[in-house]
């Protein structure tokens, strides 16, 4: 059965156009678009992984324990966790496994945990600072892609030329 990552770009549609849509229903599409894409990163980690080399996954894994460590201790500061997520993420695509995997592992260990002095959580603060590339850069990019805009050197060429992507 095929996995469509597409869900969660329809639920942003969904939330945009139908806005009176009723909380339950938002609540299962979220929840449909959270598993469907886990079930895609499980996927490609199975299956998508040809040759596995066990020293740079030990080295992400150790990066990955060390981040949740420090979430676990409530460490506040982006400086400590920006370059371990960078180097669990490389290292763990350099094993042979699809860095999404780094990448999903560093968002379930993310706390959520509200802090005594009212600021902002480690969720909150990553959310903050992460909102306006992901919606306003990955999520258009992945639309294009998936409507099959092609966004290449090539093409954007014709669309300077032309003022259209597609001739």
């Amino acid at each position: 059965m095929p996995t469509a990552t597409d869900i969660a770009f329809a639920l942003a549609v969904l939330a945009v156009t139908f806005s009176s849509c009723p909380a339950p229903l938002r609540a299962f599409l979220l929840t449909l678009a959270v598993v469907d894409d886990l079930i895609a990163i499980l996927i490609i980690a199975l299956f998508y992984t040809d040759t596995l080399r066990w020293g740079p996954l030990l080295a992400g894994a150790a990066l990955i324990a060390v981040y949740g460590a420090l979430q676990s201790r409530g460490v506040r500061t982006p400086w400590a966790y920006v370059p371990l997520a960078v180097l669990a993420w490389y290292f763990v695509q350099r094993s042979g496994i699809h860095a999404t995997v780094a990448g999903v592992a560093l968002g379930m260990l993310t706390s959520p945990r509200e802090p005594l002095d009212g600021r902002p959580t480690n969720a909150e603060q990553a959310d903050h600072a992460l909102r306006p590339l992901s919606a306003g850069v990955c999520v258009p990019v992945f639309a294009f892609l998936s409507a099959g805009v092609a966004l290449g050197g090539p093409a954007l060429g014709r669309c300077s030329a032309t003022g259209w992507p597609w001739g």
